[in-house]
């Protein structure tokens, strides 16, 4: 049978099968109109929930058609399984599929992704339109991989456009408005995909084409859809008849086709031979098959029989004839008149079998390595001088069978996150190039990491009894000291962890590692780590787990604390503040404080002088003044006032007396009778010189003066009294004080610091300290800002208030010399003094510029002051 002839008929039988005629093979193909879908009764279940704006309708087109305004956000998604799998159908049996729409512009329309197949969230097939760059984008894949096609073009605002990309075999044709603008060759797209999980998007791009043209469309479509061979531009452009059939997708299905009918009829030639050699007759089948001579050639150093086609290489395609190899351009080849055979890259065998995934293609040595690789497995190396990884790819096809695919040079990149890469070639690509590992890879459970491409349990934890991928806590205390177990010394305790143990060693002491790497409970120095309490003027020793305090030379342990030794004792009070040094009780004066100071021969350590009619009384360790006779204290001011007794009824004559005034007191005289002195208490009579005791006190009347004072206690009388004479009793108190203290204890009243010791008789004693030498000079402060607190010591200075009101602005000026600012830090508010140039080394106002016949001295001013600044300082008032 010649081989136009054996064409002739195997087109008729196509077309006939399809009870179509042969001139109408180009229209068998499914289309999908995603609006007429959209708007259908039927399917209205699905996109119930979308709602779009209605476009103008484009014009010289079916007013009926709809067309929809995406404004960024509407979008559509279709996964209907029956148009799904009808899609995929048509496209993967036709080997030729069209995008096309009608789309529309206004000044804010920027386009985007008009329509995307997509297969578990990756783009298949796509038609982009980016206004911002006048480009045409289509995507599909090849080999698994996404590429890009660009076309240049500019849309205008407000015109309508009818846009159409045939992708037939390798060749993409671009139609813009029904006259085709562009066409190029490209790697034959993956027109057959899995069925499972493929949706198509219309208005929306998916992850992987939203990042430069943006996730949404914005503008008007019309007329979106996807169909098999070229009908979408018959559909778009009906009055365009140059069309030619069939194109190329076309012609690889039926060459396809061809194979396949080819091997059909080569099997049943193979029967009728063998028929005919039993002296068989195959029914349904007349003619003979002519015997001819067995001849073979070679291709890739593969045999192969006559009248066979296999191909060399990616671009090359041979064929056998008389034991010779013919090899052309694939686009070029010229089929010959004879009967073929469609073969594999392997030899064919006598028995027709079904081609597996578990075929390998032909060995092949790749960077020195012989090289077998089954069915979609491949091969990497990595190129140092290229810096690439080497990719190599058994690939099956139908038509050639396994072969390996030319080497596939991938660029070696950095990668910021291993873990994201979920494509298996991709991760053995970035494996290669050494920038992931195969533990980038592994998700181990926790408690464990990846080592070695294996899950194992991180330091610490050990899987459990079942040697599952559970890791649980390793108890190295439960183990012991062997092998595994822990490694604490024998004097301390293993506390067992979470993933870990510790040792406690005793009070005192720590864990460390000795040179040779044992471990051990080492002393603590509490003093040179400053892990110590120890009291003021003591010092720190260690000791084996411990530490003690000692005093400093020429200190004593006093009471618990460190006190300072006085070789001679303090008297009178006194207090040992520092070695051989006595802090004397304000009255008294001496190194050993045992001399009393006579205020009153010196003016200026007492203020009698500033009462009326009063004398200063020297006392042991102090000093009162007192009025004369007839004169009492005022509390008001503090002077003396002459008491009018007699007048007021406040004397005390006895009944037989009268009452004379005095000039500095009152007299009792008597009137001439029998007088005795009697006293008048409470208006009862007390005798002259009479004495009684009443409750603690003595009380007498002599000469008519009625007086108590406190009795003295004497400890070693047999009747002293517990009531009166506490101190008697009780040793460790001193009653000196008000409330009395106890031994050891101390208080502070005012500018004194009273503390209760044990004296050298043995008995306790009020030991006071003076703490107003401790006083800040506040001679920078004004005097009306200075005071001191009740019951403290020392005078303090209270400027006013610091808040925002004042910020920045000088508002105090002590005492002629420091100029004080209310600044801002922090939130807060703070009084900052600097001293100005103006005052002199004692405080007080400069007055270098002033005549010396000007300066004046004011009894009552510590500073003196300028006359002519005084003068023109002052001010006359209407008054």
């Amino acid at each position: 049978m010649e081989l136009l002839h054996y064409l002739q008929v195997l087109l008729l039988i196509l077309c006939s099968t399809s009870m179509i005629a042969s001139e109408d093979t180009c229209l068998l193909s499914y289309d999908f109109d995603v609006f007429r879908f959209h708007t259908s009764i039927s399917k209205q279940e699905i996109i119930k929930n979308l709602v779009l704006n209605e476009a103008p309708r484009l014009h010289n087109h079916n007013r009926e058609e709809p067309a929809y305004d995406f404004s960024g956000g509407e979008h559509l998604k279709i996964s209907d399984e029956d148009v799904i799998n009808a899609i995929q159908n048509t496209v993967c049996s036709r080997h030729a599929v069209t995008l096309y729409s009608s789309l529309f512009f206004n000044n804010q329309s920027f386009g985007g992704p008009i329509i995307e197949l997509v297969y578990k969230n990756d783009p298949i097939l796509g038609l982009y339109v980016d206004r911002r760059s006048n480009e045409i984008l289509v995507t599909y894949r090849h080999k698994g991989l996404l590429r890009v096609e660009k076309f240049d073009y500019t849309f205008k605002t407000a015109q309508w456009y009818k846009l159409v990309v045939v992708l037939t075999g390798n060749l993409m044709v671009l139609n813009v408005n029904c006259v085709e603008v562009d066409y190029r060759l490209v790697p034959i797209p993956d027109y057959c995909v899995l069925q499972n999980e493929t949706c198509l998007l219309v208005g929306k791009g998916s992850v992987e084409t939203t990042t430069r043209l943006g996730e949404f469309y914005t503008g008007s479509l019309q007329t979106v859809g996807l169909s098999g061979g070229d009908n979408g531009l018959k559909k778009l452009c009906p009055e365009n008849e140059n069309f030619t059939c069939p194109v190329c997708g076309e012609f690889l299905t039926t060459l396809k086709q061809l194979g396949v009918v080819s091997n059909k009829v080569k099997m049943l030639e193979e029967e009728l031979a063998e028929c005919k050699a039993m002296n068989k007759t195959l029914t349904n089948v007349t003619g003979e098959n002519p015997t001819a001579p067995v001849h073979k050639c070679l291709i890739n150093d593969i045999s192969y029989p006559d009248n066979s086609f296999a191909k060399k290489d990616e671009n090359t395609v041979c064929y056998c004839r008389d034991g010779n190899a013919i090899c052309e351009n694939i686009d070029n080849i010229q089929i010959p008149p004879s009967p073929i055979t469609i073969v594999t890259s392997t030899p064919p065998t006598t028995q027709p079998s079904e081609t597996t995934e578990t075929e390998t293609c032909a060995p092949r040595v790749i960077n020195g390595d012989n090289v077998v690789l089954p069915v979609n497995e491949w091969h990497t190396y990595y190129d140092s001088d290229l810096n690439q990884c080497i990719v190599t790819i058994c690939e099956f096809s139908e038509f050639f069978g396994a072969e390996l695919a030319e080497p596939d040079n991938r660029d070696c990149v950095a990668i910021q996150d291993c873990s994201a890469i979920s494509d298996e070639l991709e991760r053995d690509v970035a494996m290669c190039c050494g920038t992931c590992d195969s533990c980038d890879f592994i998700t181990c459970p926790d408690l464990s990491t990846c080592v070695s491409n294996e899950c194992v349990c991180i330091d610490g934890y050990e899987r459990t009894m079942d040697q599952s991928l559970v890791c649980q806590d390793r108890d190295e205390c439960a183990l012991g000291r062997q092998q595994g177990g822990h490694s604490c010394p024998t004097d301390s305790d293993c506390v067992n962890l979470n993933g870990s143990y510790t040792c406690n060693c005793g009070e005192g002491y720590e864990i460390a590692r000795k040179t040779n790497g044992i471990l051990e409970c080492q002393n603590i120095d509490e003093c040179a780590t400053n892990q110590f309490e120890c009291p003021e003027t003591s010092h720190c020793s260690d000791t084996d787990g411990s530490y003690e305090c000692n005093c400093d030379a020429n200190y004593e342990v006093v009471n618990g604390d460190c006190e300072p030794i006085c070789t001679s004792p303090c008297l009178n009070g006194g207090t040992c503040t520092n070695p051989d040094e006595c802090s004397c009780l304000p009255g008294f004066t001496g190194d050993n404080c045992e001399s009393d100071i006579n205020e009153c021969d010196t003016d200026s350590l007492h203020d009698c002088h500033h009462y009326n009619i009063a004398e200063c009384v020297n006392t042991h360790g102090g000093y009162f003044c007192r009025c004369a006779d007839g004169f009492h204290r005022n509390a008001s001011n503090g002077k003396c006032d002459s008491v009018l007794e007699c007048k007021t009824g406040l004397h005390d004559c006895p009944l037989d007396r009268y009452c004379r005034e005095g000039r500095a007191a009152y007299r009792c005289e008597c009137d001439g009778t029998d007088c005795r002195g009697w006293c008048v208490v409470n208006g009862e009579l007390i005798p002259d010189n009479n004495m009684e005791i009443k409750s603690c006190d003595v009380c007498t009347c002599k000469s008519g003066v009625y007086g108590c004072q406190r009795m003295e206690c004497d400890c070693s009388g047999e009747e002293v009294s517990q009531d009166c004479c506490p101190q008697c009793f009780k040793k460790d108190v001193c009653y000196d004080v008000v409330p009395p203290l106890k031994l050891g204890a101390r208080v502070i009243d005012k500018c004194s610091v009273k503390k209760c010791v044990s004296g050298e008789s043995g008995e306790v004693e009020l030991q006071v300290r003076d703490i107003s030498s401790q006083c800040t000079n506040l001679t920078y402060c004004p005097k009306e800002y200075q005071y001191i607190p009740e019951g403290a010591c020392c005078p303090v200075c209270e400027l006013p208030k610091c808040e925002h009101a004042i910020v920045d602005e000088v508002i105090l000026t002590m005492n002629g010399c420091n100029e004080c600012t209310c600044k801002s830090l922090n939130w807060s508010y703070i009084w900052e003094c600097m001293e100005t140039n103006a005052c002199n080394e004692d405080g007080c106002p400069s007055l270098q510029t002033c005549p010396e016949s000007s300066i004046i001295h004011f009894p009552e001013s510590d500073c003196p002051m300028c006359l002519n600044t005084l003068f023109n300082e002052l001010t006359c008032s209407e008054s």
